[in-house]
This record gives C-alpha cells, structure tokens and sequence, in this order.
C-alpha cells in the first residue's frame, strides 16, 4: 500500500501533523541561524588570530561542555516537559548570540569572548538535543516515527546547505556582524512556532528515583553492552570526522585552495549536500540486514576520502571530496544509530541516545584541541591526512573485536 503512495508525500509524511510541523519549522531556522553563527565565529576567530591553535580551542570550547550537559539533559528530559526544556534552550540561545551581535557591532569583541559564548551554546544544546530526541515520538504517531527522526535530521543539513553559501557571501560584503543577528531572529521564531504546537505532558516514572539514581542506572546498563558500546563509538568517529572539517576548514579555504571567505561557505555547503545525500541513502534501504557490513565499508570510505581531500588543491575537487566524505559519514552515522535504537529499551531511551551528545563533547573536544595543535606544529594537510588512517582502522578494530557487530 505505501509503495503506492507518490515518493515526496511518504518522504514528508510526517509534516501533516501539526505539532510536527511547528517543530520542524522552528528547527529549520534554529538551525539556519546556528550554521551561521558558527561559520560567522570561526572566521572572526581567524581574523582576530590567524591561529590554528585558536580554531581549535574555539571548536574544544563549543562541544566540550556538552559532556557534562548531556548527561545531565539526559536524566532532565526523562523527568520534565520536554517543550519547557526546549523554549527555555532557545531563549537561552537568544541572549548569547544578542550578546555576541552587541559586542561585535560595538568593535569590543575579543577572544575571549567567543570563547566564552561558545561554551555557554555548548551548555544550552546538552539540555536542548536530549529533549528533542524525546519529545519527537509525541508529535507523530508511531508508525511515522522514523519519517519524523529522518526529517528532523535532514532540517539540519538543508539548513548548511541553504545557509552556509549566504553566510560566505555576507562575510565577504558586511563582515560577520550580521550573522550573529540572525542566529537571534532563528532560534526566537523556533520558541514561537513551538509554543503554537498541542503538546500534551508526557508521563513519565523516572520520578519515582532520584535524578541521580536514573544517571547511574542508564550508566551500567550501557556499560555491560559490548555492542552498545561499540556502536557509541561509530557516534565518536563521526565527531571526528566532523571537528577535522570545523577546525581546519577556514584554512583549507583561504591558504591551501586560496578560495577566501566565498570558498569557505562552498566547502560549508557541500558538507551539507553529503549530508542531506546519505539521508536519502540511508532511508531507501528500509530494514537493511546487513548493518554490521554497511558502517563498516562507509566508515573506511570516509577515511579514504579525507586523506584524498588533504591533498586537494583545486576547490571544485575539494567540494567533490567533501560531499562524497560527508555522504558516507551520514550513512556511517545514521545506519549506526538506527542499529543502536532496535537494541535499547524504550524506558532508557532519552538517557542512552543523549551519550551521542556526552560522546561529542568529551572525544569531540579532545579531537578539536588536538587537531588545532596537530595543524599548528605538522600542518592541515598532514593532521587531516593521519585523521583519516585513524578512522580507517578505528573502522576495522570495532569489526574484528566484537564479534556481534558483524550479525548487525
């Protein structure tokens, strides 16, 4: 019966419900604002400093905050309305980024203070991203619930797609003031459109324990899992992928491929290109049986192609390399967390799907200081390239050493 229904109303079925579709809207233009703003603060992070090494702290200072609010927004969205949390992460997000606008416009900007605000966003998204993951579920019914996941997704990638060329063009006009406005006007629509939406409160027995006692519960359930594990740490390799991208992209694009601000925002786009590619990749294979094998092969692709985009010197092929790398590392990604949610319990979910943000912060972190001091004293081209043998037999160390990845 489905096979009968046109491709582009199963492939956006989920926006006929109309909570969903306020989400999805206010997750489009958060996030349009949030590719700008991050592109805005990296470049402004090299004009102010010329370093790799600054790049690299600003990247660390980004996501490392979100090891330890992750696992708190985790046991959070298990406990609370999953909408309160959200209004407040955007209103949150609106002060930061009216703050950076402010201090911009006004010629005091220094640093530090990107610094500062990207650590404050860090906080914000750990409590943002567990109870998005949770409150999905509730804006659709069951049977759309993968249709809803995949769309949320791709909003995110659509937004790099549509937002990273304007942010170059503007930068390269008007400078990166403007961006930082813009990021305020996305997330403050994004609490409007939700506030709109019929969300019912969600019960919930994590009550019943402490908030603790839920932290250490959800902790050695996963523990135990050898597969669980492992597939958590296809989520790490993923962040490796992309700090190498966010740290060392201003540099590729300005003194390796001499493409300027105009070029960053073209390397930013066909991230998202790839992105948006291995979503549809991934969700015309339906119930694939062979999982184990797929993050495998995608993964070992990926890291072939960040060593050949290491030694790019041309940009249309740079942009090439980068859709096909992000691409595989969408599939690599998402078929990995398809993989991970058949195996978890539904009363444990919020908590054992916020360990992709508490992952992020804590190797994403490490990986972005260390590939700032990799490029600062070996170079972009060398760091890139050992980043991606890195990845390659990370891939095959997972395959050979647990036994039930390969049944996947």
């Amino acid at each position: 019966m489905s096979s009968q229904i046109p491709f582009w109303q199963r492939t956006f079925s989920s926006l006929k419900y109309r909570d969903y579709r306020l989400y999805w809207y206010g997750s489009c233009t958060e996030h349009i604002g949030q590719q700008m703003e991050t592109m805005a603060s990296a470049w402004l992070m090299m004009e102010l400093t010329n370093s790799p090494f600054y790049l690299g702290l600003l990247t660390f200072c980004r996501i490392a905050p979100l090891f330890f609010f992750a696992l708190i927004g985790g046991v959070i969205a298990d406990r609370f309305d999953r909408r309160n949390l959200l209004n407040f992460s955007f209103w949150a997000s609106a002060v930061v980024s009216t703050a950076l606008l402010i201090l911009a416009r006004t010629g005091l900007i220094a640093p530090w203070h990107l610094l500062l605000a990207a650590a404050l966003t860090a906080g914000i998204i750990g409590i943002n991203h567990p109870a998005r993951d949770a409150l999905i579920p509730h804006l659709t019914p069951k049977e759309d619930w993968m249709n809803a996941i995949a769309l949320d997704t791709i909003s995110v990638r659509t937004a790099s797609i549509l937002s990273s060329p304007l942010a170059g063009y503007l930068i390269s006009l008007y400078g990166t003031t403007p961006l930082f406005g813009v990021r305020t006007i996305g997330v403050v629509l994004a609490a409007l459109w939700l506030m709109r939406a019929n969300i019912p409160a969600t019960a919930t027995t994590a009550r019943n324990q402490s908030a603790l006692e839920n932290l250490v519960r959800g902790l050695k359930f996963v523990s135990a899992q050898g597969l669980m594990l492992s597939l958590i740490a296809v989520f790490a390799l993923r962040e490796f992928q992309h700090e190498m991208s966010t740290v060392f992209l201003p540099f590729f694009a300005s003194s390796i491929l001499h493409a300027g601000a105009a070029g960053f925002g073209y390397l930013n786009m066909a991230q998202g290109i790839g992105g948006v590619a291995g979503l549809v990749g991934v969700a015309s294979l339906g119930n694939y049986k062979h999982k184990g094998r797929l993050i495998i092969v995608s993964g070992i692709i990926v890291g072939m192609l960040l060593i050949f985009f290491a030694y790019s010197k041309v940009l249309l092929l740079s942009v090439f390399l980068l859709v096909a790398a992000n691409s595989f590392g969408t599939v690599f990604e998402n078929v990995g967390r398809a993989a991970l949610q058949t195996i978890i319990p539904d009363e444990m979910r919020g908590r054992i799907m916020s360990l992709r943000e508490v992952i992020r912060g804590f190797f994403g972190a490490w990986v972005s200081y260390a590939l700032g001091l990799g490029g600062e004293y070996l170079g972009v081209v060398t760091t890139s390239m050992l980043l991606g043998l890195f990845i390659i037999f990370s891939v095959l160390a997972i395959y050979v050493s647990i036994p039930a990845f390969r049944k996947l």
